[in-house]
């Protein structure tokens, strides 16, 4: 139906192309600060837990109650984003694990330890460490799906504007330009010039209504 030299098709050639560069700036833009601000999100928590676990912890280690530590770190494994739990004595010795706790991490920020201290009222005394490590893979997999609705939008918004640009430059450029070509042709073989019935205040109109009045 277009050619390749048609004026559509050239619209279409450099109007879509900065569309979907625009829109893909844009989306990629906000969804690294969405990413960004769950990350915070998340290491916001990592230090929450680890603050708000590390009393019950101090007290069982100060009771040497094994099984109590390894109960709480079961817990705070059970919770969302941990990836790991590690307690340890004063002495470095393992007391509790739960989930990957020592595996080598290609983000480091994603692993935090608090130095354990039971206080009393009268006196305070280093018991051990509590280390957490979280994991990111929720963050990651609701990027990857607001990428394909991204995807999907950008799509659609290429359609729509794809078949706008085409029904408007059909409308205000196409129609006059194929009433003149049709009076042009009719003078050619008949002789005969026929006025073009199209009113309009631009530029295209102004060349209409000169070539009706040559």
């Amino acid at each position: 139906m277009y050619g390749f030299k048609s004026l559509t098709v050239k619209l279409l050639a450099i109007y879509l192309p900065l569309v979907a560069l625009s829109a893909l700036i844009l989306f990629s833009v906000l969804e690294f600060r969405t990413f960004l601000a769950d990350r915070d999100k998340l290491l916001k928590n990592l230090q929450n837990v680890l603050s708000i676990q590390s009393s019950p912890v101090e007290a069982a280690l100060w009771e040497v109650n094994a099984e109590e530590v390894q109960k709480i770190v079961d817990d705070i494994g059970a919770l969302a984003q941990v990836e790991g739990v590690l307690v340890r004595a004063v002495d470095g010795q393992l007391v509790a694990r739960a989930g990957i706790a020592d595996a080598q991490l290609d983000k480091p920020e994603y692993r935090a330890t608090q130095q354990l201290v039971y206080k009393s009222e009268f006196f305070q005394e280093p018991v051990g460490t509590l280390q957490i490590t979280v994991h990111d893979r929720s963050i990651r997999n609701a990027l990857k799906e607001r990428l394909a609705v991204d995807g999907a939008v950008m799509a659609f918004m290429i359609i729509v504007l794809g078949v706008g640009t085409i029904a408007t430059t059909n409308l205000l450029i196409g129609r006059p330009l194929s009433l003149m070509l049709r009076s042009i042709d009719k003078f050619k073989r008949e002789n005969v010039r026929e006025q073009v019935e199209w009113q309009s205040a631009d530029e295209l109109g102004q060349v209409v209504n000169s070539y009706n009045e040559m």
